[in-house]
């Protein structure tokens, strides 16, 4: 199923509202909380399609795994953030390339827009390892704790 940007900016909404009422526990959401953002869909566009499986789930999957690739990126030296283009920017092309030999799967990352990134921190924020504090990932900035050099 593709989504609209209207349906994912109501996803969003949903969560940050799932987040405010306590929904949202040390490594995620509480169980039910795909039907909880089902019915908020279906408030918002009535007679959706949109089911909290495979729908809501699958998105949720998704976003997460974006978030902890743009995540990582972030806490990396060399790497920042343009906020009118919602994009990840990097120094220059050598760190760029270093990083995709170390994750390949962020190649399609560097010129595409996030929108909601921003949001994402506030939903998944401390859910899960972002690799700040790790040391000797294979390869890549070996020895070298994540975070410990400034942007």
């Amino acid at each position: 199923r593709t989504w609209s940007v209207e349906e994912e900016k109501v996803l969003v909404q949903g969560l940050k509202d799932l987040v405010t009422r306590g929904w949202k526990a040390d490594n995620g959401f509480k169980a039910g909380y795909a039907f909880m953002l089902e019915k908020h869909m279906a408030q918002h566009f009535p007679g959706t399609d949109i089911k909290a499986e495979p729908h809501i789930t699958l998105k949720m999957h998704v976003w997460k795994k974006h978030y902890g690739s743009l995540s990582l990126m972030q806490s990396r030296s060399g790497f920042g953030w343009n906020d009118l283009s919602h994009t990840v920017t990097v120094e220059d092309d050598d760190i760029w390339a270093e990083h995709v030999k170390f994750n390949p799967s962020a190649k399609a990352f560097r010129f595409k827009a996030w929108p909601f990134y921003k949001d994402w921190v506030e939903v998944f924020g401390k859910d899960r390892a972002t690799g700040e504090k790790c040391t000797g990932l294979r390869g890549y900035g070996e020895g070298r704790t994540w975070g410990a050099t400034s942007r």
